[in-house]
């Protein structure tokens, strides 16, 4: 049955957005660690350092112009922080990447981290990148929802009493597109129309004689369940409404009029609540002071000109808004704030810096063009990711390894790029250069990801045929996951160096967690055989043959001749559909609506995708550990093809 959830109401008013923030308030930093929220394009290292950088010349600006003291605390906020990965990154590069300047700079800094739901903020909190900063005091934690901007909390008073800072910068970094906005059409003959949603649900008949208001309440309760959003009926429509009734408040109508002007018929995503965000920032800046914006969407006016549907993008059950910068341009010319913001159509992502009635000096603008105009290594890193990922799937594993050396330039402590390389040089046989790359990014990692680097130093260390190291990594990477490929791999290794009792209990211990596991059944016999043919020799002398196993083996030979024959295709196949990582989808999914992103994530079931495509190269592998066993190196090549191994 369909169940009528809310009748039709005002997009910003409606009930998907008390479900996005039941959401981000339930789901903590899993929202971006599984890769249901992108962030990677805009937190990486190298648009931090954009970030970074642009912030240097604004302080040796500020400090020029006495409005800075040589020993003053420099004071910066993030709102809307997430997972953290944005901050712990822009501190790195302030210390390393800025000069001199941006060091000492960096000596002087107390970031304030800030989010509205405290869950994420103590996460974010506790994770390597940020911890240490913690400690030192350098990292504040507060609470601040932008929706109430004089609403700033920190974490380590108590009864959470305010205390009033004032900013050099205050970074909304991929925040202005998940605020309530609405949507708005200018039509000449018709004047302004608002767009109303509609929200329906399919459910059972028991559930529909609930009501919708238990059904909300429920939903409500568990905000994250899977797909729930993006299961529901959304019916859009749009209806006239006189602007002053839409946004009683001046501000809004004058912003709106400046921005729709010449255009004709007009579509507008308006984010009013983050106009009104930095309307009231003023309190919260200090002399010179700055709000930076970053974020994605288009920075043409013109294309707000025409008639057309807007809707939001769905991660998780949080909703995204793409924004025209030009929005920026009709608020600095109605309120005189002073603005400088790129203009790259071909951006991933745009910046706006804004500021009240003090203007630019020359290095403020200097320092803004060549970060993010001259320079744009936040584009680059997507670019080198994006294009390292579909070089590899073309099997290119040359030029693919070159795009993953490139992003380790840009963004030498992303421990994923070291991942994403070892694996690249494992196909390309450059084990020793694959082994170097892991260990550095299992270092980096710390343990935080879900990426098994274990399994992977486990793979290249076979293939250098260093055997006591692969078993030593495949035991690490059991403690990770209690995973049926590597109890087989480990297996094999076991069988190979002669430890057959721990051999015999691999596989038994692969069965019993994958009972379909054709791998693990295929070498418990072959491990079965050996040791009956070893009997048979204790009894008969060398030589002997089983004729029953004679018949078996050689039925065996000709059923693996015709699966090896197959095999290309297979691992083609595989191929295809082994590249489903957080980053690389981050990507595909924001450059559909505009923006540019990979998490990979760190995404992460891709580590999973990715154990399984590594899972089955390392059964090739086995080739090496059975060196004196042709048959016993067939079977594990003939496992490959097994689907059953796929760690997802």
């Amino acid at each position: 049955m369909v169940v009528t959830l809310e009748p039709p109401t005002p997009f910003d008013q409606s009930l998907l957005w008390r479900l996005h923030d039941a959401y981000f308030g339930a789901r903590g930093i899993d929202a971006w660690n599984q890769g249901e929220v992108p962030y990677y394009s805009t937190s990486n290292y190298a648009s931090a350092r954009q970030h970074a950088g642009f912030f240097t010349s604004l302080v040796l600006s500020q400090i020029e112009a006495g409005r800075l003291g040589p020993d003053e605390p420099i004071q910066v906020l993030e709102v809307g922080s997430g997972l953290g990965r944005f901050a712990a990154n822009f501190l790195r590069a302030l210390e390393v990447a800025c000069g001199p300047a941006g060091a000492e700079i960096f000596e002087r800094v107390r970031y304030v981290l800030s989010d509205y739901a405290e869950k994420n903020l103590r996460e974010a909190c506790a994770t390597s990148g940020l911890k240490a900063h913690v400690q030192a005091g350098r990292v504040v934690p507060a609470l601040y929802d932008l929706r109430h901007p004089d609403g700033l909390r920190f974490l380590d008073e108590g009864d959470g009493a305010a205390r009033e800072p004032r900013f050099q910068m205050v970074i909304a970094n991929y925040v202005c597109c998940v605020v309530p906005l609405k949507n708005l059409q200018h039509r000449q003959a018709e004047g302004w129309l608002e767009q109303w949603v509609r929200l329906e649900a399919k459910v059972d008949e028991r559930d529909a004689a609930r009501g919708p208001t238990a059904l909300i309440e429920e939903m409500l309760t568990n905000p994250t369940r899977e797909g729930m959003v993006k299961n529901l009926g959304i019916h859009w429509e749009w209806r006239p409404r006189p602007l002053p009734a839409v946004y009683p408040k001046a501000l809004h109508q004058r912003v709106l009029d400046a921005l729709v002007h010449g255009l004709g018929d007009a579509t507008v995503g308006y984010p009013h609540g983050f106009i009104e965000f930095v309307d009231g920032a003023a309190p919260l800046l200090a002399p010179g002071g700055v709000v930076l914006v970053n974020d994605y969407g288009s920075i043409d006016r013109k294309e707000l000109a025409g008639l057309s549907q807007r809707k939001p993008q769905i991660y998780g059950n949080s909703l995204a808004n793409s924004i025209n910068f030009a929005v920026f341009d009709a608020y600095a010319e109605v309120s005189g704030w002073q603005l400088l913001r790129s203009e790259d159509k071909l951006g991933s992502l745009h910046s706006a810096a804004l500021r009240p009635a003090i203007g630019w000096t020359e290095r403020e603008r200097d320092g803004f063009r060549r970060n993010y105009v001259t320079w744009r290594g936040g584009d680059d890193i997507l670019d080198y990711t994006h294009t390292a990922r579909q070089c590899a799937e073309k099997k290119d594993f040359d030029r693919a390894l070159r795009y993953w050396r490139r992003a380790i330039e840009l963004e030498p402590e992303n421990a994923d790029h070291y991942y994403r390389a070892g694996d690249v040089a494992i196909d390309l046989g450059q084990y020793d250069m694959a082994i170097s790359l892991l260990e550095q990014g299992r270092t980096l990692a710390e343990g935080e990801t879900n990426l098994d680097f274990e399994f992977q130093l486990g793979r290249a260390t076979c293939l250098a045929q260093d055997y006591p190291a692969s078993i030593g990594w495949y035991e690490k990477a059991l403690e990770r996951e209690n995973h049926p490929t590597t109890w087989t791999n480990l297996g094999v290794l076991y069988e190979s160096a002669e430890r057959l009792a721990d051999a015999f209990r691999c596989f038994k211990r692969a069965m019993e967690i994958d009972p379909k596991y054709v791998r693990a059944r295929e070498r418990m016999q072959i491990l079965k055989d050996l040791i009956w043919r070893r009997k048979l020799e204790e009894f008969e002398g060398p030589g002997v043959k089983d004729p029953l196993r004679a018949l078996e083996a050689e039925k065996s030979k000709k059923d693996e001749g015709e699966a090896r024959a197959e095999r290309p295709a297979k691992t083609e196949a595989r191929a295809e559909s082994d590249d489903d990582d957080e980053n690389d989808d981050e990507n595909d999914d924001e450059n559909d609506d505009e923006e540019n992103s990979d998490e990979d994530e760190d995404s992460d079931e891709d580590d999973d995708s990715d154990e399984d495509e590594d899972s089955d190269e390392d059964e090739d592998s086995d080739e090496d550990e059975d060196s004196d066993e042709d048959e016993d190196s067939d079977e594990d090549d003939d496992s490959d093809e097994d689907d059953d191994s796929d760690e997802d």
